[in-house]
């Protein structure tokens, strides 16, 4: 829905390279780069819960927004784990 856009619009926000575009309307400057990892690792335990395709594939579009070079193997890993099956997922969400 659209909380799942805003999300994905603010994770980008927070990347090193937006944030450096941002600083001067930054009043709290904490380091992007240690609140970067601490997200990604939030998503990775979400995504190791127990959650619907839909939330699922929000949690990967998450990651890639923050630029996470472990997408590819969360998703084959949530694929051979049996949290995210290929057998019931509908069109719509096999092309997101």
């Amino acid at each position: 829905g659209h909380l799942d856009l805003f999300l994905r619009f603010f994770l980008g926000l927070s990347l090193g390279t937006n944030q450096t575009l941002l600083q001067g309307l930054l009043t709290q400057k904490e380091s992007w780069q240690q609140t970067n990892q601490e997200t990604v690792q939030y998503l990775k335990d979400k995504i190791g819960g127990n959650l619907t395709a839909d939330k699922l594939i929000n949690l990967f579009h998450c990651l890639g927004e923050v630029n996470d070079c472990s997408l590819v193997e969360e998703i084959q890993q949530s694929l051979s784990s049996g949290s995210l099956s290929t057998d019931q997922m509908s069109p719509a969400q096999w092309s997101a």
